[in-house]
């Protein structure tokens, strides 16, 4: 009978590297496949070893969770509606640094590795530039060993997947999921309920207070699957989490069919980015941006809750970093959580919030940027849109008592000609506002959103798009970055800005 190694495998180098692995790898192959190595194809093969470095990175996540706590970090929570990870294997032993011993043990073992990490799909959880942003963000955070997470939606099916065809392009289904992700770890018991549409209603507080709640909602349960990001030596593991949709055991709305309810959940996590050219498409979108939202921020209040017993000192723990419009409604859906949920006035959750926030704007063009009719948000999340009107009448009101222009106020109003202005909403609020280039930011100073600039230009600050230089150069490339160490050195894994140093070989 096999016998499971209860000593969690060490990815750590050392003389005996190769036997233990080898040791481990054929157990887990024996334990989960009831076959040998040699037996195996190389999707399960890939299964293993991905499932191994997941254990072990967990191990270390644990370890990094408690120093958080015993020293009192801030963290962050990255959140965007897409993250364009790419394979992760490669990265994450090369963040190891047990890349080619992995790779020389397996070799023994007679499996090719480069075979075997081709059997890796990519994650369909992000489409273009956003996405690989926020991944690259993900990688340079744990490297530099800043807790900093990422939320976003389980997508089932990625953008597309593409074949060309006799020069032609075609398009398939991304199922990126049909064989499993073993990086991921489902958290049932860190599960919550968003809640949908219903009615929103006073009601009297125990201390006398007129209180909100919201009736007849479409109750939805919020399950996080959770990916470990691995830092670049430094045992610092984060967390890309990912929220997907399931039914919640609350009872349905009167009238409301539950196979009705079924599609309405499974529609949220579907797809990325639902066709917005009908209005249920547009809806759909608004949907998964307010499940995304709600989730991750009702997890952040729980925590803090527990940690804590208040949520007075909630910006001394999170910073939560807005990639582009999409995660906006969080700001209102805080004010929400701390005063219908834990008795919070006005004036005291929007201190709060007001310092819990940053935004990161990828947009120029006015015509651009996000705006969503006021009967959208009105329906999907009506006690929302009820706050977010009240913070637009609050803003109108304190420019005018600054003697802001009509016309100035007029471009700066967060409800305007029916439309919700995400832009507006994030940079009234917000600590911080940047945008993704030299460039690009003083064009939103100058005319994008120069009357808002006028009124906070302290907020205002440009963060220049970068990627991670270990996966596209070190990974990729290895023959070429063996050769750029050969004449500038390796200072530069950790320090990108050391490549110019290549300026001198030009």
């Amino acid at each position: 009978m096999c016998q499971s190694h209860f000593d969690m495998f060490q990815f750590k180098k050392g003389e005996n590297f190769k036997k233990e692995f080898i040791a481990n790898f054929t157990d887990r192959c024996i334990e989960k496949y009831s076959r040998d190595p040699k037996n195996l194809d190389n999707h399960e093969l890939y299964d293993i070893l991905g499932t191994m470095v997941r254990d072990y990175a967990n191990v270390l996540n644990k370890k990094c969770k408690e120093e958080v706590v015993q020293s009192d970090q801030k963290q962050l929570i990255y959140f965007s509606m897409e993250f364009l990870m790419g394979r992760l294997l490669s990265t994450n032993l090369y963040n190891l640094d047990v890349l080619n011993e992995v790779k020389d043990a397996l070799k023994e073992m007679g499996i090719d590795y480069e075979a075997l990490k081709k059997e890796e799909p990519d994650a369909g959880l992000g489409n273009g530039g956003l996405g690989r942003l926020a991944a690259c963000f993900m990688d340079s955070i744990a490297s530099l060993g800043l807790p900093g997470h990422g939320n976003t939606i389980r997508y089932e099916y990625g953008f597309f997947r593409q074949k060309i065809v006799d020069g032609q392009q075609q398009e398939y289904p991304d199922t990126w999921l049909t064989e499993g992700f073993p990086w991921e770890i489902r958290k049932p018991n860190d599960s919550v309920i968003v809640r949908f549409y219903g009615n929103p209603e006073t009601y009297r507080g125990e201390d006398g207070e007129i209180r909100w709640k919201t009736s007849n909602a479409y109750a939805v349960r919020a399950v996080p699957f959770d990916v470990p990001i691995i830092g670049k030596s430094n045992e610092v593991i984060n967390t890309l989490r990912l929220w997907y949709a399931e039914p919640s055991d609350e009872a349905l709305p009167k009238n409301a069919d539950f196979m009705h309810y079924l599609k309405f959940i499974r529609d949220i996590t579907h797809g990325l980015y639902p066709d917005d050219s009908t209005e249920e498409g547009k809806l759909l979108r608004l949907r998964q941006q307010y499940f995304l939202v709600s989730a991750g921020m009702q997890t952040a209040v729980n925590r803090e809750m527990n940690l804590y017993g208040t949520l007075d000192h909630l910006y001394d723990h999170y910073v939560f970093q807005l990639n582009d419009t999409h995660p906006i409604m969080s700001i209102p859906e805080l004010m929400r959580i701390l005063m219908d949920e834990h008795g919070y006035g006005w004036d005291s959750a929007y201190q709060i919030v007001s310092k819990c926030f940053a935004f990161t704007n990828h947009t120029v063009m006015p015509e651009a940027l996000e705006k969503w009719p006021c009967r959208y948000i009105g329906s999907v999340a009506p006690r929302v849109y009820m706050i977010i009107e009240e913070i637009n009448r609050r803003m109108v009101q304190f420019m005018r008592e600054k003697g802001v222009s009509e016309e100035a106020i007029l471009h700066s109003k967060v409800i305007h000609n029916g439309n919700v202005n995400m832009c507006q909403l994030a940079i009234h609020v917000a600590t911080s506002v940047n945008g993704v280039a030299g460039i690009h930011t003083e064009i939103l100073k100058t005319q994008t959103f120069k009357e808002l600039y006028n009124q906070y230009p302290e907020k205002f600050n440009n963060k220049t798009n970068g990627i991670s230089h270990r996966r596209f150069l070190l990974v990729a490339n290895p023959r070429l970055s063996n050769y750029v160490e050969s004449l500038i050195g390796d200072s530069f894994v950790y320090h990108p800005e050391d490549l110019n140093n290549l300026m001198k070989f030009q």
